[in-house]
């Protein structure tokens, strides 16, 4: 489990690597929508009180079942082949082919 920010990249790494996470801070308007992902695609959840944060995590780690439910949900909203196949958009916009 892990406790983060809302931040696109940390969610990115934390579902490539199959990590249910405590989401406790957020910028209002431009990761708003990332706490709401998290929580539509069941690996997560959101809390800026820390009393609350730290019984969501007790929860989770108590509950090996509901923990292997969430770490697969994360891994199946992670896109770990994201950077190659913007890469390779990129690339061919500009014209070029990008080796593997």
């Amino acid at each position: 489990v892990s406790r983060l920010l809302a931040g696109p990249g940390t969610i990115a790494e934390a579902s490539v690597m199959g990590l249910p996470c405590v989401l406790n801070s957020f910028l209002p308007g431009q990761e708003s929508g990332n706490v709401d992902f998290v929580r539509e695609m069941g690996f997560g959840e959101y809390s800026s009180d820390p009393e609350e944060v730290a019984a969501l995590v007790v929860q989770y780690l108590g509950d090996e079942t509901r923990l292997a439910e969430m770490a697969q949900a994360a891994r199946q909203a992670g896109r770990p082949e994201a950077t190659q196949s913007i890469a390779r958009g990129l690339a061919r916009m500009l014209g070029e082919e990008l080796s593997t």
